[in-house]
């Protein structure tokens, strides 16, 4: 999956550029070299969680799954790492389903697929678990270091304050139920170019979602930066997230840039008990998956709450079907 970000501009001026104004459509030409600039920088993050009984020690799921629910998010890679939503980090809190069992079960992450856009199934991520994790924006989003899964490649940090130049990359579908857990996406692009100042001590910023009648699943704010004679590389400074009705994007540059993976960055986890009553799952410090070294998982106590059709024990965990890959079709949006 290694690519390089990074497009050679040798009959490209910068002055062309500058001369596509503040906020217009890029041309063809233009939105095409951006897109191969960025191309395979995104994935869908799906992410799944269990209940655990704070008595029994039992696992639950839903409706005759194993899992009680599943949240679908969009994810960027970076270089070294890669940075993934609030969706995947506490997918409890986006599914109503949770709150009536709030105090007396533990919400314990499950199971962890990444998907390439291109791709119809994701490959089950086991050490998402034990991944080292910073919280870049507390609550919205996180960064990772790659353990693999995407070979560390991925797009570089802009984390330097200033004046931005750069450009807004949003994803659409004109499916409006995606991103999907499984199935090939129908990814459409929007770019436009947008100057924006972003200061050291800010990480929220208002921003208007595209002209669209598709679905916006979300995106990304790149910077071209001249790193070689007659070479830009498009580097990420800010990432687009929905909040409430609007959309917001979500500065890189108090984030000081990519964190030194041999400092050893704090885990992720889950917020404690004094926060919501949410702890990491089984309460394992190591941050082990409760399936992991026993797939039956622990037998729960009757409890009344969870009717049949509501709740059933964690079975074994089924083995992963191959991953597929089929290659995928984008389509530029005017």
């Amino acid at each position: 999956m290694k690519k390089i970000f990074s497009i050679a501009l040798a009959l490209l001026p910068l002055q062309l550029m500058a001369q596509l104004g503040q906020f217009g459509l890029v041309s063809s030409s233009n939105q095409q070299m951006i897109e191969d600039a960025i191309d395979g920088a995104f994935y869908v993050a799906v992410q799944q969680y269990q209940l655990q009984d704070t008595v029994s020690g039992g696992y639950f799921g839903r409706g005759g799954r194993q899992e009680f629910g599943t949240t679908v998010s969009l994810g960027v890679k970076v270089s070294g790492g890669y940075l993934y939503l609030d969706a995947a980090e506490r997918p409890w809190e986006y599914d109503s389903n949770f709150e009536r069992y709030r105090q007396s079960h533990r919400p314990v992450l499950y199971k962890t697929l990444f998907r390439e856009l291109t791709d119809s199934l994701g490959t089950e991520v086991t050490g998402f678990r034990s991944r080292q994790a910073q919280a870049w924006v507390p609550g919205q989003l996180y960064h990772a270091t790659d353990h693999g899964i995407f070979e560390g490649a991925g797009l570089q940090v802009d984390a330097m304050a200033g004046t931005k130049e750069g450009w807004l990359v949003w994803l659409t579908s004109s499916r409006q139920d995606a991103p999907q857990a499984e199935g090939q996406d129908d990814v459409n692009y929007v770019i436009y170019r947008k100057t924006l100042t972003l200061t050291a001590d800010s990480l929220v910023y208002s921003i208007d979602k595209p002209s669209t009648q598709n679905k916006v699943w979300g995106g990304i704010y790149v910077n071209p930066t001249r790193t070689a004679l007659g070479q830009l590389t498009f580097e990420l400074a800010g990432v687009m997230v929905k909040q409430g009705q609007g959309w917001a994007l979500l500065a890189l540059t108090a984030v000081g840039g990519l964190p030194d993976p041999a400092a050893g960055a704090p885990q992720g986890n889950a917020p404690s008990a004094e926060q919501g009553g949410l702890t990491p799952a089984g309460g394992d410090p190591a941050g082990g998956n409760p399936s992991d070294g026993d797939p039956a998982l622990a037998p729960a106590a009757a409890d009344p709450a969870l009717t049949p059709d509501q709740a059933t024990e964690g079975q074994d965990e089924e083995q992963a079907e191959g991953k597929k890959k089929k290659k995928g079709k984008k389509k530029k949006e005017q």
